[in-house]
């Protein structure tokens, strides 16, 4: 097309357009921050127009060289990138170009002045099996961006013995090793829409878990632990009680015992006769009063005749005053009974109670001899009010009903 001054011009191409041509130039390195500065319809456009470094077009290169096909090539204006008329537009300054991370991960573009986010995607390596945490991570957070397989309570299995036991703990710098099979995940890549849709907090739910099942089980122990002890405190109670129980059962035993012993011992004395003969199988001899001269004057008691050996018996309860040898009466026993009375039991072999001893009527008190003054085996029994003179033995025992 011919101007009004004769020269012919070049079609004014869009910004867009030029910048995808000077990209063809410098690289697919320096596209990516080139992209970053447009605005929402030049990032649409350059879009379109964008080819891989590898293969540009010799337009490509002219438009990269700053070469117009007609027009001469001056400097852009100063902190705006672009120029006037025929000018080719240049950015000022030339991004430097910038080498894909290792492992194919591209970096995300510098957001421009209008807010909008580059059109780099950003992919994390599905290789990777170790997350470092950095300030603000959680487990729910990683667990959620890495994929994990099982969410953050797998994570936290995993690596308890890095975390501890509290699981709402992380600090930066730990190593934490991913969930076998948890699939990496890919960030979506911002798109050209001028209003960005902000991402969705992670919910808080997850982390607090951890925490409620730890009060949970803590808790739970507690209860446990209060329930064990409750029961030992039941048991010893129990015990006490049992042994209390155990003591108050022997000394009522005891105590049966000893009153079923009384009763016995009271019913025998009622039954026991309250007098005995002194001897049985005997054969009377000297009677009280006889004279001879073997006495200074008359006999002051009966004679027994019985075997030596033969049992002497106690005429009646009472206690033993004397017992031993007595010159003429050879081996004596005295027994004072509840009257007063005393009864005496000479020329005993050998004697079976001693001075003080508490005796009952019939109890067998010593062995018949023929100690002291005698002229063959036989008991001499006295009977004597109040300790005194001799009374008949044979009447005193026929008035309490002992018939000799």
């Amino acid at each position: 097309m011919t101007s009004n001054g004769g020269r012919h011009r070049r079609p004014r191409n869009s910004t867009a357009s030029r910048w995808v041509r000077a990209a063809g130039v410098t690289g697919a390195g320096a596209a990516t921050p080139l992209l970053g500065t447009l605005t929402g319809l030049d990032a649409a456009q350059a879009a379109q127009h964008v080819r891989p470094a590898a293969t540009p077009t010799p337009q490509d290169d002219a438009a990269g060289a700053g070469l117009g096909a007609g027009g001469d090539t001056r400097p852009a204006a100063a902190g705006t990138g672009t120029g006037t008329g025929n000018d080719v537009t240049r950015p000022a300054t030339a991004a430097p170009r910038t080498a894909p991370a290792e492992g194919g991960v591209v970096p995300a573009s510098t957001p421009s002045a209008q807010g909008g986010r580059g059109a780099a995607l950003t992919l994390r390596t599905a290789s990777a099996t170790v997350h470092v945490v950095v300030p603000g991570d959680t487990l729910s957070g990683i667990a959620a961006e890495r994929g994990v397989s099982g969410g953050w309570a797998a994570l936290y299995e995993r690596n308890r013995s890095v975390i501890g036991r509290n699981p709402n703990l992380i600090f930066p710098g730990q190593r934490l090793e991913l969930t076998v099979g948890g699939a990496p995940r890919q960030e979506t890549p911002a798109s050209a829409e001028p209003a960005e849709q902000p991402e969705e907090a992670p919910e808080r739910v997850s982390d607090e878990r951890p925490s409620r099942d730890d009060a949970d089980r803590a808790a739970e122990e507690q209860r446990q632990e209060e329930e064990r002890r409750a029961e030992e405190e039941r048991q010893r109670e129990e015990a006490e009680r049992q042994e209390e129980e155990r003591r108050r059962e022997e000394e009522e035993a005891r105590r049966r015992e000893e009153e079923e012993r009384a009763a016995a011992e009271a019913a025998a004395a009622a039954q026991a006769p309250q007098y005995v003969a002194p001897v049985s199988g005997y054969v009377l001899t000297a009677s009280f009063g006889q004279s001879g001269s073997r006495w200074a004057s008359t006999h002051t008691g009966q004679d027994f005749a019985v075997p030596t050996g033969t049992p002497v018996k106690s005429v009646a309860a009472g206690t033993v005053v004397f017992a031993g040898w007595n010159d003429a009466y050879g081996y004596l026993l005295k027994i004072r009974h509840a009257d007063g009375t005393q009864t005496w039991y000479a020329h005993n072999s050998g004697l079976l109670v001693a001075k003080g001893q508490e005796v009952s009527a019939g109890q067998t008190i010593a062995q018949s001899g023929a100690t002291g003054n005698v002229t063959g085996p036989h008991l001499h029994f006295e009977v004597r009010p109040s300790g005194g003179s001799p009374v008949d033995p044979r009447a005193w025992l026929r008035a309490r009903g002992i018939t000799i």
